[in-house]
């Protein structure tokens, strides 16, 4: 209840920023936002796992692909070598990873899934969903199946620009 409180709060006050039309109107200004609160959000629910925001990318990664090495996490996740770094000492040190050296570059470290880690999926699985719902609340079906679609466009365009 509290959770659902807060984030109605956090809401509220993104709607309210700034009289500049531009500014409410820009499509990186919403993303933003949605961004800032998804994280806000993931901290509360994360947080009696001992987890917060920053760290359901990298086990969601892993979730897609098990043994991944830390740079194609680095790579996927869109962040620097030293945050991949950072966040699987994290995860590590959490019980949720382990990390080995690569039997074929030993250079490089693989990053897998503990039983805590892949217990985890279905938890984390249930949160984003309930995430994504509260986001979709005041559209009709009609209307978020609209969203997707229209986002998938957006996400087709950045990815050119690369």
């Amino acid at each position: 209840m509290v959770a659902n409180a807060t984030i109605k709060y956090f809401v509220a006050s993104a709607t309210n920023m700034g009289d500049n039309p531009g500014y409410n109107s820009s499509i990186g200004h919403h993303v933003f936002v949605l961004t800032k609160y998804q994280r806000k959000y993931m901290d509360l629910q994360l947080e009696p796992f001992g987890l917060g925001g920053k760290d359901f990318p990298f086990l969601s990664v892993l979730y897609h692909q098990d043994g991944r090495t830390q740079e194609e996490i680095t790579e996927h996740v869109g962040v620097d070598k030293a945050t991949t770094a950072r966040a699987v000492t994290r995860l590590v040190e959490k019980g949720f990873v382990t990390k080995e050296v690569d039997p074929t570059d030993h250079r490089a470290y693989r990053v897998y899934l503990t039983k805590k880690g892949k217990d985890f999926q279905p938890k984390l699985r249930k949160i984003l969903k309930s995430w994504t719902e509260k986001m979709l609340s005041n559209l009709s079906k009609k209307e978020s199946d609209e969203l997707f679609k229209l986002l998938g466009k957006l996400v087709d365009v950045v990815e050119e620009i690369k």
